[in-house]
């Protein structure tokens, strides 16, 4: 058995040690997810007396599909100045050590950070690092906004009308039919990390913060779907699961507040692709955020800047997700 609060006080202060207050993570959320899912198995280790946190993938996680040769560094503490390229070297040595087929550093869903913080110079010389010994490469980025600012409400409008003019609506889920129906549209739609998403927190108890929505034409058809989440949706703020994209600040030097949400994942139909179908689920979607109370919204770990940059979001941080087949 692992000595989950022995894990979380090594390494969590040493990673918001060395990090911005933007970067800062909690106890609570790192705790929940070592302690309460049965996907991943995580366990401490030291990398060139770094404090780090590995993630592989349980029996259940190997059953829903995730790599069983696959291992993940989730969090890692303060890496020294000059020390970068030992620190990468060794990552990937401890995964061979292992008989693992595949190392990263985010890139797949079941990590705790997205990625390298590139918005940091330490965090951009690990991206070098990684970089120079073979390891291939993603950017992405959280934007951050209002779902009142005059862009999002405009675009907001937009989509309600479309919607209206077509008879679409965005509906919770909630009946047995509905999750059946979201069930079945995943497993078509988006078979892979979405599905498997959805098999595991749409069925917790703890998963509140987060609630999942479709997208319905005018023959109740599901065109699309999405999953939103509020922050104080769950009470107290250190009970239960938190989305990613709440798992940070979400502005810099601001403290989390309930009112703060995330947009994501969210999908359309391959069918309706191309057609507006898009617009309309994003709009819908962050209309039903304003209406459940949120403030600050982030959509995070997304490269789709031409998606979202008509909301008026901003980039807030920026991430790059490392990884290497062995």
């Amino acid at each position: 058995m692992h000595n989950h609060t022995e894990m979380t006080e090594e390494v969590v202060p040493s990673w918001n040690r060395c990090h911005a207050a933007f970067y800062q993570v909690s106890d609570s959320d790192l705790l929940w997810n070592q302690r309460d899912q049965r996907l991943l198995r995580y366990w401490k280790g030291v990398i060139d007396e770094v404090p780090v946190l590995w993630a592989e993938a349980a029996p259940e996680g190997v059953e829903l599909g995730i790599l069983p040769k696959g291992i993940w560094l989730s969090l890692f503490g303060e890496v020294k100045d000059g020390k970068e390229v030992s620190f990468a070297f060794s990552v990937e040595k401890y995964a061979r050590d292992l008989g693992k087929s595949r190392v990263a550093i985010a890139s797949d869903e079941f990590h705790f950070l997205p990625g390298l913080p590139v918005d940091e110079a330490g965090g951009q010389e690990l991206a070098i690092a990684f970089k120079n010994i073979g390891f291939s490469s993603a950017e992405c980025a959280d934007f951050v906004g209002s779902t009142g600012n005059p862009q999002c409400i405009d675009y907001i409008s937009a989509a309600s009308r479309d919607a209206e003019s077509r008879g679409w609506s965005l509906r919770l889920v909630e009946s047995v039919k509905d999750k059946e129906e979201l069930t079945e549209f995943l497993g078509k739609e988006f078979s892979g990390r979405w599905s498997r998403e959805w098999k595991v927190w749409g069925r917790r108890a703890d998963t509140g913060r987060a609630f999942w929505n479709l997208l319905r034409d005018e023959r109740e058809r599901v065109l699309g779907f999405s999953r939103l989440a509020v922050r104080g949706r769950v009470q107290p703020p250190t009970v239960g699961w938190t989305p990613g994209a709440l798992r940070l600040p979400l502005s810099e030097n601001r403290e989390r507040i309930d009112t703060d949400s995330c947009l994501g994942p969210i999908g359309i139909a391959a069918e309706e692709r191309g057609r507006g179908a898009g617009k309309i689920l994003l709009g819908l979607s962050l209309r039903e955020l304003s209406l459940q109370g949120a403030k600050q919204t982030c959509i995070d770990w997304t490269n789709a800047y031409n998606y979202y940059t008509p909301l008026g979001f901003q980039v807030v941080r920026r991430y790059l997700s490392v990884w290497k087949e062995l």
